[in-house]
């Protein structure tokens, strides 16, 4: 056996297995709060450049045509269909009528 190649068994290499496992995971975890950090501060520098707008309000931008239908007497489903929004905008936009 030569030095410094000496196996690990039983309890010391679970341990270590663990050891590793667990400051990989802590790693990934730490690296992901800080990135979801900075893209908030991004975001809020470009709003208050006035370069940043946010995403389109798809389906608020479709509720004339959802109470149109519910008028005539078309289910939320079908709505949803008709209009290609998702029933739960079908029914948050039915709701703030």
């Amino acid at each position: 056996m030569r030095h410094g190649t000496r196996q690990l068994s039983g309890e010391r290499a679970r341990h270590g297995a663990w050891r590793l496992a667990t400051g990989l995971v802590l790693r990934r975890h730490v690296a992901g709060f800080y990135s979801a950090v900075d893209k908030r501060e991004g975001i809020a520098k470009a709003k208050a450049a006035g370069k940043y707008k946010g995403r389109a309000p798809t389906a608020r931008a479709k509720s004339d045509d959802v109470l149109a239908l519910k008028a005539k007497g078309v289910g939320p489903s079908e709505i949803a269909r008709r209009v290609g929004i998702g029933r739960a905008s079908v029914y948050r936009i039915l709701a703030d009528a």
